[in-house]
């Protein structure tokens, strides 16, 4: 389900670049994300604290479903 839930999160940060919407909230987003990999990763503790970027995953995708439902109203338009 990592794998699911990480392509999901791929596809809102695109979403939000190819819609032009919601850019600055996901860079924000995007880039904390990051940070915190990078602060996990020098500590060597990334599986045993990845639970808390959850949060973070779950903000980006509901971002994401949300420019996916504009993205399909302006083609059904």
């Amino acid at each position: 389900t990592r794998k699911i839930n990480l392509l999901a999160c791929i596809i809102s940060v695109l979403l939000a670049f190819i819609l032009k919407e919601k850019r600055a909230e996901m860079t924000f987003m995007t880039l904390l994300y990051f940070g915190n990999i990078y602060i996990y990763a020098t500590t060597f503790a990334f599986d045993r604290y990845a639970a808390t970027l959850m949060p973070m995953r779950w903000i980006i995708m509901g971002i994401g479903v949300s420019l996916l439902i504009k993205f399909v109203k302006n083609i059904m338009e």
